[in-house]
């Protein structure tokens, strides 16, 4: 189950958009890769393709992270473990011989509910990439819709 920042269930609806998974944004890892793709928002605004970060917070906690940072990208979350384990963001990490659930940090560009670009890794080449691919995918669509029109 998802919630936006105002504890509403909430279903990605949109055709293209680009995720971010963060394990929680109060640490201080996370923040630094919450900084890095605020600075790269304006690229997504230009070209209206919307951006979703998805972590294990509470509602309270993004709240109070959205009207710090931006309001400019959509927050959500995920407060129990079962989304994560269902999509596959959760993993086994073993320290000192226990394991622990890690949920691990991804960015994704998703188009008509398919994942077109993963990358296990959020900086600045990998939010990019998945800006190109964004902008790819949007040129694409554009030349289907001109062909339409014309025929």
């Amino acid at each position: 189950m998802l919630l936006n920042i105002y504890n509403q269930k909430i279903i990605i609806q949109d055709n293209l958009y680009v995720q971010f998974t963060l394990d929680s944004l109060t640490s201080k890892k996370s923040l630094m890769y919450h900084d890095l793709i605020i600075e790269h928002m304006h690229y997504f605004e230009k070209n209206h393709i919307p951006v979703w970060i998805l972590s294990h917070d509470s509602v309270k906690q993004i709240k109070t992270i959205s009207s710090l940072y931006s309001n400019r990208c959509h927050y959500i979350c995920s407060p129990d473990l079962s989304y994560f384990q269902k999509n596959g963001y959760i993993k086994d990490k073993i320290i000192f011989g226990k394991s622990y659930p890690i949920i691990y940090i991804e960015c994704k560009v998703m188009h008509k509910n398919k994942c077109i670009y993963k990358a296990n890794r959020i900086n600045e080449k990998s939010i990019l990439n998945a800006y190109f691919k964004a902008l790819d995918i949007l040129y694409i669509e554009y030349k289907k819709n001109i062909k339409k029109k014309l025929t």
